[in-house]
């Protein structure tokens, strides 16, 4: 049965129910006493129809409708046996059984919905065996009653008196014991399944996730609201009983409605209250929902109790379920004007992708217009959230069957969109035959998507797919260009730092140990005069500090431009670096025989391996390290390995290399660097070759 089919099948049945007890009371003079039990009933009633169209196959959505079912038969035959016994009636003891019964079925099915409450599954076996447990020794009290009671009682809230009894002529007289058994058992059943419910919540409650914690505390909220009501009308008895009956009713109206509805929406929802503004719009309308059925079923209700005092009570009832259905289209334009007034005017499929043909003839920045797609895609099927993917690997055929996520980019998005949430809906984006991304959509607001909205959803995939591809492309485009300039402003930064370093070099070493080399040679030219001796041991230490001034040029214009380098090439100039490090390291090569490479190639590599190499000394804890230099595919390949420590690459990141990165990259090569903590690291570049020189 469609969702339609059964809400109009329950709506039917809640009206039948709810129009007998008030209709007889009308009959009898007695319309307070018939409708007493109305608000409540009604309100469990609607909780469990609104929780059970929700999610139909939800035990506890089931069970709630379930207790207003037996609370409204329980009222349908309090009513006729109350309006049989007001015309003169004889007592009959059958009625008062199934009164019997029909309470203690009651107490039975809020222990079930409680057992199961919120998620409509039993927290344990001993959970499951303990409801049916009661079940089966409730079952046993009702036999008890019906053949051992000689004088059944009910004293519960389904009549329109105190209590009603009568006399059982069947009881067995070896059963007699039986009966104030029976007595004494109903009487504890209703307390005993609640507190047994109450305790299965509470241990629930206590072993349970904060998300279901929420859904119980609903619950809590509805009892505490209940017992408040009732504690503080009860007190001001006296005064209550001066108002109208109407007036009374209202006043209970928080008590009897609050359980029932905070049950219901503790089962559909855990966050209503949330800030989530879609989870919001669907409480607005499940309240419009209440609101717009209550009038239509109590427009009919009325009608009917008009009617049950000239007609006769069948035909008051079936005028009452005639006018309900006659009310049904009313019903339905009301329950479209609250869609509107919480969700807004609803486009259809045309005026859809005529609108978004229109937004991408405006020409929007490349990069609006993946959300704008999925802006209208939301608004279009009613969807929770809506994401648009592009996949950067748009070479592979379209497979229609395919349901996995694409490994690709989101760029652009509409609606609060959990993490790792998996599409309820999804549409590949195609073009010219190869999927480039798709559109994925979570859950509908209201509902499961139909035919209609996949076939649009389609259709909108086919008119922005080129104009989501191309946006994309500029995007990635001008994050390159951005990138590119970053780099170029790093390298010049670099140059002018490397500058200033020479600088500093300069000036705080070779020029200081100049100037008093200068001074000591005026030094010596005095001693000349005076003591040849001395000035031939003062010339001595003159030398020696030529030397190292000597030595200390040679460092600064190795760090500029290596002789070995220019002289014998890439790898020995590499192994003289190497023999210099604190630690061994072994240099490998592949490239014996095949000639020079070109001099910007070698001279970026090498300072590369060099920063590489001080970086492993500095940073990685190694006690060695390999460096392989060969050739691959037109290209010279560097692997730089040690045994260090490692690092977790996605934690720490590769902002460290960006000089390294920007002086390969410079010259169309790629870097790349895989570690992980206690497995040392590696980093290899690649950097394009010209013919060997």
């Amino acid at each position: 049965m469609t969702i339609r089919g059964r809400s109009i099948a329950m709506t039917l049945t809640c009206v039948a129910l709810l129009a007998i007890p008030p209709v007889v009371g009308a009959r009898a003079g007695h319309l307070a006493e018939g409708a007493r039990g109305l608000p409540q009933t009604a309100a469990f009633l609607a909780a469990g129809a609104l929780a059970l169209l929700s999610q139909p196959r939800h035990r506890g959505a089931r069970r709630l409708f379930g207790t207003g079912v037996v609370m409204a038969v329980g009222y349908v035959v309090g009513s006729a046996y109350s309006a049989h016994r007001l015309d003169g009636g004889a007592p009959a003891w059958q009625p008062v059984i199934v009164l019997q019964a029909l309470e203690i079925g009651q107490a039975l099915t809020l222990l079930g919905l409680l057992a199961v409450f919120p998620d409509g599954h039993y927290r344990s076996d001993a959970d499951r065996t303990a409801v049916r447990a009661l079940a089966a020794v409730a079952a046993a009290v009702v036999l008890a009653a019906r053949f051992g009671a000689t004088r059944p009682t009910y004293p519960g809230s389904f009549i329109w008196g105190d209590r009603v009894s009568a006399v059982n002529p069947t009881v067995q007289p070896g059963l007699a014991w039986l009966g104030p058994v029976a007595e004494i058992a109903y009487q504890a059943s209703f307390p005993v399944c609640l507190l047994a419910g109450l305790l299965l919540l509470v241990l629930r409650f206590r072993g349970s996730e904060p998300a279901q914690r929420r859904q119980i505390r609903w619950l809590a909220f509805g009892a505490l609201v209940t017992v408040v009501t009732g504690v503080t009308l009860g007190a001001l008895g006296p005064w209550v009983q001066t108002l109208p009956t109407w007036l009374v009713y209202v006043l209970y109206a928080p008590a009897a409605l609050a359980l029932p509805m905070c049950l219901g929406l503790g089962m559909v929802r855990d966050n209503v209250l949330d800030i989530d503004a879609a989870i919001r719009r669907s409480m607005a309308y499940a309240v419009l929902w209440v609101l717009v059925g209550a009038l239509c079923v109590g427009a009919a209700l009325g009608l009917g109790v008009l009617a049950g005092t000239t007609l006769p009570l069948p035909a008051a009832i079936g005028l009452t379920v005639a006018a309900s259905l006659l009310l049904a289209p009313l019903r339905g334009r009301l329950e479209r004007l609250a869609d509107r007034v919480v969700h807004g005017r609803r486009l259809s499929g045309y005026e859809l992708i005529t609108r978004l043909g229109d937004r991408l003839e405006a020409a929007p920045t490349p990069d609006q217009v993946a959300p704008e797609v999925a802006g209208d895609v939301r608004v279009g099927i009613e969807a929770s959230w809506v994401r648009v993917v592009v996949d950067p690997d748009a070479d592979r055929d379209v497979d229609p069957d395919a349901g996995s996520h694409l490994g690709g980019q989101v760029v652009g998005a509409a609606g609060p969109v959990p993490e790792a949430a998996a599409p309820a809906l999804r549409v590949p984006l195609v073009r010219g035959g190869a999927t480039i991304g798709a559109i994925e959509c979570g859950p509908k607001i209201e509902g499961r998507y139909s035919t209609s909205d996949v076939q649009l959803l389609t259709s909108l995939g086919q008119q922005a797919a080129l104009a989501i591809h191309n946006g994309w492309l500029a995007g990635q485009l001008q994050a390159r260009v951005d990138e590119l300039a970053a780099s170029r402003a790093r390298l010049v930064a670099a140059e002018e730092a490397g500058r200033r370093r020479l600088e500093r070099d300069l000036h705080d070493g070779v020029q200081q140990d100049l100037v008093a080399l200068l001074a000591r040679v005026g030094l010596v030219r005095n001693q000349i005069r005076r003591d040849s001796a001395l000035a031939e041991a003062s010339l001595l230490e003159v030398a020696r500090d030529g030397q190292r001034a000597l030595l200390a040029v040679q460092e600064v214009s190795r760090g500029l431009h290596p002789p070995l380098l220019s002289d014998r090439g890439l790898v020995e100039a590499v192994r003289e670096r190497a023999s210099r490090m604190p630690i061994p390291v072994d240099v490998r090569s592949g490239l014996n025989g095949s000639g020079r490479l070109q001099r910007d190639v070698e001279h970026a590599a090498y300072f590369a391996i060099a920063e590489a190499m001080t970086n492993v000394v500095k940073h990685s804890g190694a006690s060695s390290a390999v460096v392989n230099i060969e050739r691959s595919d037109a290209a010279l390949r560097i692997d730089i390995t040690d045994d260090g420590h490692g690092f977790d690459t996605e934690r720490v990141g590769l902002r460290g290399l960006l000089g390294l990165t920007d002086r390969i990259e410079a010259l169309g090569g790629r870097l790349t660097v895989t570690s992980a903590p206690g497995s040392g690291a590696s980093l290899s570049f690649t950097i394009p070759e010209g013919t060997p020189s």
